[in-house]
């Protein structure tokens, strides 16, 4: 929800976005919501809530852990004769640029994709994976936006 609210400009009446201010809010959105969607091609639903409990932790420590190296990394000035903010970003973007690029290429969409997965634990996990989808089928109502939005549990405070 925040993403729609940082999108949105400040005096814009109604509320309504631009063409431009709606892709920027998918993607935000987006950037939110495919980690998640990505382990449930891969955990079972058991499994699923210590893997989103180590994601969502990992969040404060790398904010914990991530400030002292950056200060250590401003302090590289002169080096090579670059200034420290370049190594900065070099250095601590390229991990994440390349690592990117190794789960891209490394990574299949699913278990019965993965080569480097013996191929009994692979069946094992495919064949979990897919009684999770089939029980989970038909198990939540349809319902509309408008009767989500009119609901009172989604007004009232935890």
């Amino acid at each position: 929800m925040d993403s729609v609210i940082d999108a949105a400009p400040a005096g814009s009446a109604g509320g309504s976005l631009s063409p431009e201010e709606e892709r920027l809010t998918m993607r935000q959105v987006a950037w939110r919501i495919v980690p998640f969607l990505m382990l449930t091609y891969w955990f079972p639903k058991e499994c699923r809530g210590r893997i989103v409990a180590v994601f969502m932790v990992s969040i404060p420590v790398s904010g914990f852990l991530g400030p002292p190296i950056s200060e250590a990394l401003l302090g590289t000035d002169g080096w090579l004769g670059f200034h420290g903010w370049r190594w900065l970003f070099v250095l601590e973007a390229s991990p994440a640029v390349l690592l990117g690029l190794a789960a891209f290429a490394a990574l299949p969409d699913g278990p019965a994709g993965a080569r480097w997965l013996a191929p009994h634990r692979r069946a094992w996990l495919a064949r979990r994976l897919e009684d999770d989808r089939a029980s989970s089928q038909g198990t939540a109502p349809k319902l509309s936006v408008w009767r989500v939005m009119t609901t009172a549990t989604c007004w009232r405070p935890p």
